[in-house]
């Protein structure tokens, strides 16, 4: 069943909070004056910035650190045609993530990828984020649009520090209400679901090997919104 957005940067965060790999493209050091791509995990911080854990050891890491500016283009592998689907392309520079926000945004991304977790001890690997400079939307065939860093990060949410324990509450009490939305939502059956984020547009649950992004209505900034707006969902996923 269909989330529906209302703008047009609403959309094209959707689309990366929904996906979990792109293009990142950078600057060779090898082949000076090339473009370097490579398919790059990431996940989406509560406020739209792209999370990438990367190595020293890797080549557009190696780009990276003598030229920050890059791209990540982000589309959906599951649409069939390629030409009218819709992608991102988010054009700004990677800096390592903030000390404050390390620890939060390394278990946001744990949650995502659990198979990466042992690298954490790795002295090579590290978390980077991609602060935006400007993001090229395309929402369709011949439907281009650009869109400015001002529009395309979303406030921090009041809630950010209790997400933990939000999260923990509804995996205890309401597993069943998630199941109900998987189903209502996304039409699939799932003999287990677990919420594993939120953030001020949505939130994601693991649905047995999958991983589905429930939209919200209205963006939730506090606590009580986001309490609020899972609550009707649950509700309306009854129905």
């Amino acid at each position: 069943m269909e989330q529906g957005k209302i703008t047009l940067a609403d959309a094209a965060r959707a689309l990366i909070r929904r996906t979990d790999a792109g293009v990142l493209s950078t600057h060779s050091v090898e082949l000076e004056g090339y473009p370097f791509g490579s398919l790059t995990p990431f996940v989406a911080s509560h406020e739209g910035r792209p999370v990438i854990f990367i190595s020293s050891l890797a080549q557009h890491t190696k780009n990276l650190l003598a030229d920050s500016r890059l791209c990540l283009t982000v589309f959906d592998p599951a649409e069939k045609k390629r030409q009218a689907s819709t992608r991102v392309s988010i054009m700004g520079d990677a800096a390592p993530v903030p000390e404050s926000e390390l620890e939060k945004l390394s278990e946001r991304y744990f949650a995502f990828f659990p198979s990466s977790r042992p690298y954490a001890g790795i002295s090579d690997f590290r978390f980077y984020w991609i602060e935006p400079y400007k993001v090229r939307f395309i929402a369709g065939f011949a439907q281009i649009h650009w869109l400015e860093k001002g529009g395309w990060l979303v406030p921090t949410p009041g809630w950010k520090d209790e997400e933990n324990h939000i999260i923990q509450h509804i995996n205890e009490s309401h597993a069943n209400a998630l199941v109900d939305m998987c189903r209502y939502f996304y039409e699939t059956h799932p003999k287990c679901a677990q919420m594993i984020a939120a953030d001020p547009e949505g939130f994601h649950v693991r649905a047995d090997d999958d991983i589905l992004y429930f939209v919200f209505e209205r963006p939730c900034l506090t606590a009580d919104e986001l309490r609020t707006e899972i609550a009707r969902m649950a509700k309306q996923s009854q129905s």
